[in-house]
């Protein structure tokens, strides 16, 4: 019997277990959807713009940026209210929020009215992965958080981003020729729609809902230790699945302050090369393929979402392999850092050679591109995973540390997109800039260990 069936499988004196673990998964999931699929759209939005208000690509940079600078800005203080207050309302007002800011983009009409709308989505969306971080640790035993991390954060997120290209501009503007604001208009409704299902159906932790049986809280703790229930926090007459449970009280300066903090400072490094990297799949592959190849939308739409697909399955065979090397004896450690290595340094060469022979070809370069993907994002779950090892119960504040220099690369890097591709009137030079950042952030895993918990002294809950 395997780790993974010794703790899904019950022993036969106890009830079987229910199944909301796996509700939260899908609205963990739907969530990690819907915020890609908002978020890639202003990508296909700077395909319209550079006619239809004569723009330049830096100036659409400098745009992108102001999503940024208010992701930055808002990740720590969201991750702390998250640890405090908790996820549910806090989430689902996230949700709202930055989809009526999507909605806003439709209905700016310059540069400045487009940045307040981006400001607007990125301050909201600025908590999100720090809170399903945090869902992910309580809702799931370790043995399987890592695969279950990947599904959400990576397979998930980038099928979200997948499914817009494919959505709004291979069907609703290609095919259906709608205007491209009608077609953001819709996306952003359907966010109104998830924010009232996990509102609905999402509770904080397993024991907050009267839904869920001794069984399943077993399950679930099995490696996660709840907090001490007393009769201080127990409801008159009330059971288990009803107490109210402490709220956590996460410093920010015992982050900073950790003995073990330089893990987590090439932690942060590592995210940073990362996302300085991801930034020309984010913000400019739809615009690459137009200006390369005079693609149609639909054409568009299914050549720059195919990449985005890539990285969906990169993120659940990293996760995969993660657990499937802890449960045959790989330290967590080198289960972490060999995926990580792999993947990016294997992402930065394949990109590198295929400048150089297939740059002419669309059909060669959208596999390539793919493939680039599957590998770029193999490594992103042992991204999440270390952030789960070494934060503990500061997980959500832990993540939006580690996010926020996630954010300081996004502003940074799509100005220097836009300006080179400005510049050389063309995509070779930024591509291998990509590529020889992606070498670079495979070289930080080399120093990251995450067997190094940044609060070994807490009692973790």
């Amino acid at each position: 019997m395997n780790q993974h069936d010794a703790i899904e499988t019950p022993p036969p004196s106890v009830e079987k277990p229910t199944n909301v673990r796996w509700i939260v998964f899908a609205l963990a999931c739907g969530t990690s959807w819907m915020l890609y699929f908002h978020r890639y759209a202003f990508s296909l939005v700077k395909t319209f713009l550079i006619t239809e208000w004569d723009v330049s690509k830096e100036e659409l940079g400098y745009v992108d940026s102001v999503f940024s600078i208010c992701y930055a800005i808002f990740q720590v203080p969201a991750g702390l209210i998250a640890d405090f207050l908790g996820t549910r309302l806090f989430l689902a007002a996230c949700i709202g929020v930055w989809s009526g800011a999507v909605y806003g983009q439709t209905l700016a009409t310059n540069t400045t009215g487009l940045a307040w709308a981006l400001g607007f989505s990125g301050m909201a969306q600025a908590g999100t992965y720090p809170m399903l971080n945090k869902v992910s640790r309580l809702w799931f035993p370790s043995s399987i958080r890592t695969t279950l991390q990947g599904w959400i954060g990576v397979f998930f997120g980038r099928l979200g981003g997948f499914s817009s290209h494919l959505i709004i501009m291979a069907l609703a503007i290609g095919l259906f020729h709608m205007p491209w604001q009608s077609a953001i208009r819709w996306a952003a409704l359907a966010g109104l729609v998830l924010m009232v299902l996990f509102y609905l159906f999402f509770r904080d932790k397993p024991r907050m809902s009267s839904h869920i049986n001794e069984a399943e809280i077993a399950l679930i703790e099995h490696s996660t230790p709840s907090p001490v229930l007393t009769d201080e926090n127990l409801p008159e007459g009330g059971g288990v699945s009803d107490a109210v449970v402490p709220p956590e009280k996460p410093s920010i300066w015992k982050v900073l302050a950790s003995r073990n903090g330089l893990t987590f400072v090439w932690l942060m490094v590592q995210t940073f090369l990362s996302t300085l990297a991801d930034q020309f799949f984010v913000g400019w592959v739809s615009l690459f393929f137009k200006e390369s190849f005079k693609v149609t939308p639909i054409w568009l739409g299914i050549l720059a979402g195919m990449p985005l697909l890539g990285g969906a399955v990169g993120g659940v065979l990293g996760g995969m392999l993660n657990d499937r090397l802890m449960a045959r004896g790989v330290s967590r450690r080198w289960a972490r850092s060999s995926v990580g290595l792999m993947g990016k340094g294997t992402a930065g060469i394949l990109l590198a050679v295929g400048v150089f022979f297939f740059l002419d070809n669309m059909y060669a370069m959208c596999v390539l591109l793919v493939v680039v993907k599957i590998f770029c994002d193999f490594s992103l779950s042992s991204t999440w995973g270390t952030v789960t090892d070494i934060s503990g119960k500061y997980s959500a504040t832990v993540f939006a540390v580690n996010n926020g220099m996630a954010s300081g690369a996004m502003i940074l890097m799509s100005p220097i997109i836009g300006k080179i591709a400005d510049a050389y009137q063309g995509w070779t030079e930024v591509l291998l800039l990509v590529a020889g950042i992606f070498v670079a952030c495979a070289l930080t895993w080399l120093m990251i260990n995450a067997e190094r918990e940044l609060f070994p002294d807490e009692n973790i809950a």
